[in-house]
């Protein structure tokens, strides 16, 4: 089993017990409920169900965090696939909230940059030390204030125009924070492996 960022062989990443770990099916679960969210607050248009599958989804991304600390189920599969789970939910709702907040377009398009410059420095940095980076403190940070901002515009239908913005600012702001420390580490671990 592969913990930390300690290298590994392609074939210790694809196999059925990397992948099929508890951490990973709830993962797995949390793709499941994107589509749910987005019926229940674009269709049915209930934002309190909506918000209840939200709060489902970020109770089974602590829960799978602690598992996998905790039972030492830590896979390169699994740093893998739960970023993917968060950033596919997150996108979902934002792309909902959209079309009634218009700012929200501002993270929209920030965590679609900084998806697309990490994915590719993740890659690269996998091709050139197999290594696969966790979650990080400044991660975890951003993922809250998101999804703080995200509940706020579901639940709070008419919300003061003056919160909403500033709300969605600091949101920014911690997008770009994030991006830069893990851009910063990537490097980091490329000059190691020059020496």
């Amino acid at each position: 089993m592969i913990t930390g960022d300690n290298k590994a062989d392609w074939k210790s990443k694809i196999t059925k017990d990397q992948i099929l770990t508890i951490p990973n099916i709830l993962s797995f679960f949390r793709i499941i409920l994107i589509p749910i969210i987005v019926y229940f607050y674009c269709v049915i248009q209930s934002p309190f169900w909506a918000l209840m599958f939200i709060l489902l989804s970020t109770l089974t991304d602590m829960v799978d965090g602690f598992i996998a600390r905790r039972y030492d189920m830590m896979t390169d599969f699994g740093k893998f696939i739960d970023p993917v789970a968060d950033k596919a939910t997150q996108g979902a709702i934002l792309i909902c909230l959209v079309f009634r907040f218009k700012l929200i377009l501002l993270p929209l398009i920030l965590m679609l940059i900084k998806e697309v410059i990490l994915l590719s420095s993740r890659v690269y940095l996998f091709k050139k030390t197999e290594k696969i980076l966790g979650a990080r403190w400044h991660g975890k940070l951003n993922t809250t204030i998101l999804y703080i901002m995200i509940c706020m515009h579901v639940i709070w239908f008419n919300i003061d125009g003056i919160i909403s913005n500033i709300s969605i600012y600091i949101c920014a702001v911690s997008m770009l924070f994030s991006a830069i420390l893990y851009f910063i580490e990537t490097l980091r671990h490329l000059d190691n492996k020059k020496r």
